[in-house]
């Protein structure tokens, strides 16, 4: 939350905060992918995916498989039990041109399937300055 905090307001992060880490900054728009893996957070197998560069700026990635059927079950059955809600863009507006009738649910991250996706994102695509922000 801390980064994207300086982003918005202030002088905001050095550029070596906010570009990607060293294995994914040379990577080319719609070039070959980087194979990463990780293990599910549901029965501990390996899910092997794939890291493609969409985008140049905004530095923006694919991540293809990243999850597997277990886990999109167990985040599916979380989002459904805490309820979701009308999304707003960045200005307050509930709708836009470009988001129409989007619910979104916010689940936490301090345990489980949210944790270990964001934990494998974390290292993934942030470099070491910008996870020492928090």
């Amino acid at each position: 939350m801390g980064i994207y905090l300086q982003l918005l307001g202030g002088s905001g992060p050095a550029p070596s905060v906010v570009r990607p880490p060293g294995h994914l900054a040379d990577l080319e728009v719609g070039g070959p992918r980087l194979q990463a893996s990780r293990e599910c957070s549901v029965s501990g197998a390996s899910i092997d995916f794939g890291v493609v560069r969409a985008s140049a700026r905004p530095a923006c990635f694919h991540l293809g498989g990243l999850l597997c059927q277990a886990e999109c079950e167990q985040l599916a059955l979380a989002a459904d039990a805490q309820g979701s809600a009308q999304a707003t863009t960045f200005g307050g507006a509930v709708t836009s041109a470009w988001r129409r009738r989007c619910e979104v649910a916010w689940l936490r991250v301090d345990g489980g399937t949210p944790a270990a996706i964001a934990a494998c994102c974390d290292r993934l695509l942030l470099t070491p300055q910008a996870r020492a922000l928090g």
